[in-house]
């Protein structure tokens, strides 16, 4: 029996490695990470725009603790910086973003499956007339996100916690933004990921705007972890096979 259950705690641990791998970073210099282009470092890629749309910079406003964080800027109409993740089962993602400088189309984060940048997840900012507001896409329609009482929209240069749960078993997931002081913004639920998507495979950070302006966007504090419940239920049914026998 002893030996069954070394081998079901092996098994978990395996599982939790490869298919429930976390992802977690805050750009600092102590993970790895250099000032500059972003691309090629621990992962990351530049989707859109050259090598200098996307980098890792000391300067005060970007980050939302520690020293460093990864901007993305659209001096030439749009950047994206992009990191795979390999995520199949309920997992959450937690972020802080801001936008600044001239106001964007939209700086958002996307959470996309292998089908590329039109399916998926999204949330984060959008300009709406001469305002930028909080925004996420419910399928295929993006939405201003519904504010607490008291709350104004995003306001320049301020990060704010996007904490989503994805659900890829119903392609649906939940969404609630906080101020750092865990103030809460604003949240929906049981929304739509766009195309029925259920396997998530990428996630990007995204900022697009005119050609001729200023745009960037501020990252820090990425999370993207397995819901501990989805961990939990691999291990039950795992051993459940082995008492079975």
């Amino acid at each position: 029996m002893k030996g069954k259950f070394a081998i079901v705690s092996i098994i978990v641990m395996l599982c939790s490695s490869f298919t429930f791998a976390d992802f977690i970073t805050s750009f600092e210099e102590s993970e790895g990470y250099v000032l500059g282009s972003v691309a090629g470092q621990n992962g990351w890629s530049i989707t859109l725009g050259s090598a200098s749309r996307a980098g890792v910079t000391d300067w005060w406003k970007a980050h939302s603790d520690g020293n460093w964080g990864l901007y993305v800027n659209a001096y030439t109409g749009g950047g994206r910086a992009s990191h795979s993740i390999n995520q199949n089962s309920v997992f959450n993602v937690s972020v802080t973003m801001a936008w600044y400088d001239a106001k964007a189309l939209y700086a958002v984060m996307d959470i996309l499956g292998e089908d590329g940048i039109w399916n998926g997840i999204r949330c984060g900012f959008m300009l709406v007339g001469d305002a930028v507001k909080f925004m996420y896409r419910d399928g295929s329609v993006q939405k201003e996100l519904p504010l607490e009482p008291g709350i104004n929209d995003p306001a320049r240069g301020i990060h704010y916690r996007f904490d989503v749960t994805v659900y890829p078993s119903t392609s649906s997931y939940d969404l609630s933004v906080y101020k750092l002081d865990n103030t809460l913004v604003g949240s929906v639920s049981n929304v739509s990921a766009r195309h029925g998507t259920n396997s998530f495979t990428t996630v990007n950070f995204t900022i697009e705007g005119d050609a001729d302006t200023k745009h960037t966007m501020y990252v820090d504090d990425l999370h993207v972890v397995p819901e501990p419940a989805t961990i939990g239920l691999l291990g039950f049914g795992i051993i459940g096979i082995f008492r079975r026998k």
